[in-house]
């Protein structure tokens, strides 16, 4: 899965903001983030080891190929992810619809991953979780692009290190809370990857009434196969400070979820935690984890604003 970053501004016809975000806004912002990544979360650190491991119980697959299994299912959901994101946020830039640019897309976007993760639990062998978790991460992106992309809609330049910032604690703590949906649920796999999700396409229908959305006032011009072709590509040696911020993320964010994919199979294997044991050890991490980020987030977010400078905190 991905995290998101939209093609925010491309092709539109809007000038930048330059009043304060609504306070109304940037609220149910927070919230539909919160409760958004406590549903794609929890599933994908925790829900995605349990549900390899039921199919080892099974006997649908061997204890020395699951973390192959977490491999394929992680790899496929990374792909659509990928994809997805990149579509799904130029594609926002450009919708003309009467209900604005962004909101179809983001409640589109959560119905199908909630649909998805039905498929997931219910799931009899690999290849169905496989399916079901490709598609969870294709709605997931499919809301998430032009979700983030409100921000470059709605707040102005002097107000965005401080949302972001902002965005980035409901985001870690919505990932802490859906640990521990998943550590209540871990036996009740439609409960854990379903209920939460619900939760979501709620929050987030609440989400797209409040926002501020706007329509595009001209249809921009009909994009090509090249276009789109391009959507995929920034050329490094014309735009070196995109490709620097582009790089830097995406090794950030292999560390990160490189570790999270394979750590249920790690403490089983390698640590020889025993597996009822394993929800609650990686809510505990977790937990830790995000009382450090909360506080960096918060302070980098607010001291960047102040002397209106980026790059020295990344």
């Amino acid at each position: 899965m991905t995290t998101s970053t939209a093609t925010a501004g491309r092709g539109t016809a809007f000038e930048e903001p330059t009043q304060p975000a609504k306070r109304s806004y940037v609220t149910w912002l927070l919230l539909a983030q919160l409760v958004f990544f406590i549903a794609l979360l929890g599933p994908a650190i925790v829900g995605i080891g349990i549900k390899i491991q039921s199919f080892v119980d099974a006997g649908v697959i061997d204890q020395n190929g699951a973390t192959g299994a977490a491999a394929v299912l992680g790899g496929f959901g990374a792909l659509f992810a990928t994809i997805a994101n990149v579509v799904f946020g130029r594609l926002s830039d450009r919708t003309t619809s009467r209900l604005g640019r962004r909101r179809v897309w983001i409640v589109a976007g959560t119905v199908i991953m909630t649909v998805a993760f039905t498929i997931m639990a219910l799931a009899p062998d690999l290849l169905v979780a496989t399916i079901g978790w490709s598609l969870a991460q294709l709605g997931a992106n499919m809301a998430l692009a032009p979700f983030i992309a409100t921000i470059a809609d709605q707040v102005p330049k002097f107000q965005r290190g401080k949302v972001t910032a902002a965005l980035g604690i409901s985001q870690n703590v919505g990932i802490l809370g859906g640990t521990y949906v998943a550590q209540a649920f871990q036996d009740q796999l439609v409960i854990m990857f379903v209920g939460p999700a619900i939760l979501a396409i709620v929050v987030m229908v609440i989400f797209a009434v409040v926002l501020p959305d706007r329509r595009l006032p001209v249809a921009p011009p009909r994009a090509t196969l090249r276009d789109w072709a391009e959507t995929f590509w920034v050329s490094p040696r014309k735009h070196p400070d995109y490709a620097l911020a582009w790089w830097s993320r995406f090794l950030i964010t292999f560390a990160s979820f490189g570790f999270t994919t394979f750590r249920f199979f790690y403490l089983l294997n390698h640590v020889e935690a025993p597996e009822a044991d394993i929800p609650a050890i990686i809510s505990t991490s977790v937990l830790i984890y995000t009382v450090a980020l909360i506080g960096a987030s918060y302070f980098a977010g607010w001291l960047s604003d102040r002397i209106g400078r980026r790059k020295v905190f990344v």
